[in-house]
């Protein structure tokens, strides 16, 4: 049984490096589950394992890639290789196909610092019972879901950033979005997703004879995910 290192670096067509893509590595010859799976997140493009299992001839291995961009926009990757020695790979990413399904999780790091912020684990909770909901296909538990995590991201980031004031707890997720300081707060072009993501929640958190869609859960998870890397990655 032998082992090597392997890197595997991740770009956007054209050609931007990648930070915070996330990589799972199947090997197909594993004999045991706790070395089935290997998982990486990209810094600056590249992630590398230093002792990936190659077996007696060489271990045959399937890679993942998936990256959701500061716009939201989600972007896929996938390659098989049998490993017997040192080696690299770059892999360019294509964006997600619109029938494809999609998976709801942040980066290991944004995890790392939630579990270590008052309310990061209450969120981190709501976010696991979000990627059960989509999954399913649970649309109103979804949009539901998705309004309570974006207002506990909302309330972190200003505490972070100094300007959460107690007269705010009594705000809707509406209400939080009319705020100057916390209109602040959102990059260009998220306020305006979040305030329409608000008005979606509103059939699917109230009885109003129109259903919800999952792809409209779909489009809260995406903003989750964005508002995540660019609010909390480096804190």
């Amino acid at each position: 049984m032998g082992t090597a290192s392997y890197c595997i670096k991740v770009i956007l067509p054209e050609g931007e490096l990648t930070e915070g893509a996330q990589i799972v590595a199947y090997n197909r010859d594993s004999w045991g589950d706790s070395a089935r799976y290997w998982n990486g997140i990209t810094k600056d493009g590249v992630y590398c394992w230093d002792n990936l299992d190659t077996g007696w001839n060489g271990d045959k291995y399937d890679f993942s890639v998936r990256y959701v961009d500061t716009s939201g926009v989600e972007w896929r990757g996938a390659f098989s290789d049998r490993i017997f020695e040192k080696g690299e790979k770059t892999i360019v990413l294509r964006q997600m196909f619109l029938d494809e399904e999609m998976e709801f999780s942040i980066p290991s790091d944004i995890e790392k610092f939630l579990t270590q912020e008052d309310g990061g684990k209450e969120i981190l909770a709501a976010m696991k019972e979000l990627s059960v909901s989509i999954m399913k296909g649970m649309s109103h538990s979804a949009l539901a879901l998705s309004t309570y995590i974006l207002e506990g991201m909302i309330i972190l980031k200003a505490q972070k950033e100094g300007i959460w004031d107690e007269d705010f707890e009594d705000k809707t997720f509406g209400g939080l979005l009319n705020l100057e300081k916390v209109k602040g707060l959102f990059p260009s072009g998220a306020l305006n997703k979040a305030q329409g993501i608000n008005k979606l929640r509103i059939p699917g958190a109230h009885f109003k004879n129109i259903s919800s869609s999952i792809s409209e859960a779909k489009i809260s998870a995406n903003l989750i995910m964005q508002l995540a890397v660019i609010w909390f990655r480096g804190n």
